[in-house]
């Protein structure tokens, strides 16, 4: 069974409408919906905005439902300048900018007590996710990159200079290294798709606005060849 987690209303509300045979599960006050699209079960969720959300979420979804993969849709900040609004960066992995434990020797982004804190996508949800984005989308740059994610909406030139520096990643989101660490915990396969929405400058929160109403039949688009697939 797949297992979909979006951050927004937005995000969720076109794939919930190609649904069949909805059942609407409460778990701990946490909305799930179970159905099927194109003949497979999938359970869709809302995790809301930031890590914790999307950290408790993605176990709730794991622990009670028989999860094989997950895969997170979304919007990101551009990092990589050759990423135009309206590309898509695929996860190859996965990196929490936001942690700092260096007081005590760690390096930025580093967890302490963990083997990892660089946490990789399957390869085959990857290989899945860019022949669909190139056969779907042929005109937009769909890259398979490094994803940033921290409880910081990015729309700072400085901040970004910083994210390039560090960490080398193609774009910047609030959700996604939550979800895969749990993943990684969990022994559960996992795939990030991310649609560029702004280049986390100071025009990030103008060009958000403005866009996030246009990414959903996209999103929609991926969803449906991505069951058939796997």
């Amino acid at each position: 069974m797949l297992g979909i987690i979006g951050a927004m209303d937005e995000e969720i509300d076109a794939i919930k409408k190609e649904m069949q045979e909805i059942e609407e599960i409460n778990i701990k006050n946490v909305i799930f919906y179970k159905g099927k699209i194109e003949g497979k079960e999938i359970v869709l969720v809302l995790c809301g905005i930031g890590k914790v959300n999307a950290a408790i979420h993605t176990t709730l979804l794991i622990n009670n439902f028989d999860i094989r993969k997950i895969v997170v849709t979304g919007v990101a900040g551009g990092i990589d300048p050759e990423l135009e609004i309206g590309d898509f960066v695929i996860s190859k992995d996965l990196i929490q900018h936001d942690v700092d434990a260096t007081a005590f020797g760690s390096k930025l982004g580093e967890i302490p007590r963990m083997k990892t804190s660089t946490f990789l996508a399957n390869q085959e949800m990857i290989k899945i996710s860019k022949e669909i984005l190139d056969e779907e989308f042929p005109n937009k740059n769909n890259k398979v990159g490094r994803i940033l994610s921290g409880d910081q909406f990015i729309a700072s030139s400085e901040k970004l200079e910083m994210l390039v520096k560090i960490f080398k990643g193609d774009c910047v989101e609030m959700e996604g290294a939550a979800v895969a660490q749990v993943c990684y915990i969990l022994g559960t396969d996992f795939v990030v798709l991310r649609l560029i929405s702004d280049k986390a400058n100071s025009e990030a929160k103008i060009d958000f606005s403005n866009f996030i109403r246009e990414a959903v039949s996209d999103f929609t688009i991926y969803i449906k060849k991505l069951i058939k697939r796997i």
